[in-house]
Parts: C-alpha cells; sequence; structure tokens
C-alpha cells in the first residue's frame, strides 16, 4: 500500500514539475525575463518526484522478494513432510481401473467381470452362477491340462448346497463353455491346480455347501472377443430319485 502512495505521489510530482518548467519557460520567452527561483522550485518538485518514484519502485520489489521467498519457503515444508500443496492420494483395493483380484497366492489383473445371478433349487440342491470374470493369467503360473501356460482365463464363480439325504455329487470343472463361434472349452481340473478357491469336484454331504471358481483358459483373442457364451454342467443330486440335472446358464459380458 505505502509502495502504491509513493508511486503516485511520485509521478504526480513528476507532473507538475514538468508542467510548471513548461509554464515558466513559456512566460520567460514572452517578458523576455528569467526568474531563477521559478526554476528552482519547479526542479525541486521534478527531484521529489523522482525520489518518490523511485522509493515506490524500490518498495515494490521487496515485496515481490518477500512473497517469492514465502512461496519457496512453503513449498520446501510440504516437500519436508511428504507432500506437495497441489497432490492428492487415493488409493482404494476397488479401484476399478487397476482391478485385481486374488486367487491362491497369485495377484492377477481383471479385464471383464460380470454378474450372473442365476439360481436354481432341483432335487433338494440349490445351484448358484453368481459372477464371471476374464482376468489376464500370464504371470500367474497357471497352465492347462496340457501343462501350457494360460495367457487369459475365464472364471465362473459357482456353488452347490445340498439339503438331501445322501450325498450329491459335481463335476463342473468336466462341464464347458461353449463359444458363440461353436467352440467349446475345456475347464482346468480342480485338482490340477494350487488356486485354493477353485471349485472342488466331487460329493456334495447332506447340509454342505462347495463354492468355488470354475476355470477355462482362453487365447488373447478370446479373452478380447467375448461377449457371452454357455456355461454347461451337471448335478447328480442326492435325493430319493438321485435326481441328474444338466444346467445350461448363459453369461453375458
Amino acid at each position: 500500500m505505502a509502495a502504491a502512495l509513493s508511486g503516485l505521489l511520485g509521478i504526480l510530482a513528476i507532473l507538475v514539475s514538468v508542467v510548471l518548467l513548461i509554464v515558466f519557460g513559456i512566460l520567460a520567452a514572452v517578458k523576455k525575463s528569467f526568474k531563477k527561483t521559478r526554476f528552482i522550485i519547479s526542479g525541486s518538485i521534478l527531484i521529489v518526484g523522482i525520489i518518490l518514484f523511485s522509493f515506490a519502485y524500490h518498495m515494490a520489489n521487496s515485496e515481490t522478494d518477500t512473497t517469492v521467498a514465502t512461496s519457496t519457503d512453503s513449498s520446501s515444508n510440504s516437500s519436508d513432510n511428504g507432500s506437495s500443496p497441489d497432490s492428492s492420494t487415493s488409493t482404494s483395493s476397488e479401484d476399478t481401473s487397476a482391478s485385481s483380484t486374488s486367487k491362491g497366492d497369485s495377484a492377477v489383473n481383471v479385464e471383464k467381470t460380470t454378474k450372473v445371478n442365476f439360481v436354481n433349487t432341483v432335487g433338494q440342491q440349490t445351484t448358484k452362477v453368481e459372477s464371471a470374470e476374464i482376468i489376464n493369467a500370464i504371470d500367474s503360473g497357471m497352465t492347462d491340462d496340457n501343462g501350457n501356460d494360460v495367457q487369459y482365463a475365464l472364471l465362473i464363480k459357482m456353488s452347490v448346497t445340498n439339503n438331501a439325504p445322501e450325498a450329491a455329487t459335481t463335476y463342473p470343472s468336466q462341464g464347458h463353455v461353449v463359444l458363440p463361434d461353436g467352440t467349446q472349452l475345456n475347464a482346468i481340473g480342480a485338482a490340477d491346480m494350487d488356486y485354493t478357491d477353485a471349485f472342488k469336484d466331487g460329493d456334495i454331504a447332506n447340509g454342505a455347501t462347495v463354492s468355488g471358481y470354475v476355470i477355462f483358459p482362453l487365447t488373447m483373442a478370446q479373452a478380447a472377443d467375448l461377449k457371452n457364451c454357455n456355461f454347461k454342467f451337471e448335478v447328480m443330486c442326492g435325493n430319493e430319485n438321485m435326481t441328474d440335472k444338466n444346467y445350461d446358464v448363459p453369461i453375458k459380458f
């Protein structure tokens, strides 16, 4: 504020002195007389104006330097505290831009996921197909039944609950996924996998529920193009009639 006021007064003093010099010069020329006092006064006003303007300029530069130094110190303090003024940190395990799912000891990226929400009860067995997802399995260490590394995989999450008096039996990993072009995919046998949450084929005791993932290997092209498919598997119920139920569950991404 002081710098601005000084600058304004300095400019006014300079303007007044210039006007006075012009007026006194004209009077001296017209009257053919020269009065030294007039020019001394005008010159003094000019000098005062220059001094005020210089003072204002100096003050303005000092304020600018102080502002820059303060800003630099603030940035330095922020860096020392491990953060920057404009930075923001947001981490979430459910971040869809870099989503991952843990199967056993491996973490693999999810490429696509969908809810299926299929539920059917027959022969005192309740069978559910909950969801499906396509994952990048290149670094997962997963191999197919022929020992080849799996690039991508279709994971289908399902469960079977047995409310019948006798044990039920199901082998969904012996089922198939059928693609729109008629290609039939075979699952990876659960017994050959290290994934602790893979669906375990076999008997389901009375009152028990077995759940897990049925895993089908995919090529890169199949993973990229897959929009819908059908999951086909069989459940042999533990009821009195030993009902045999064949399922054909549509899955859409």
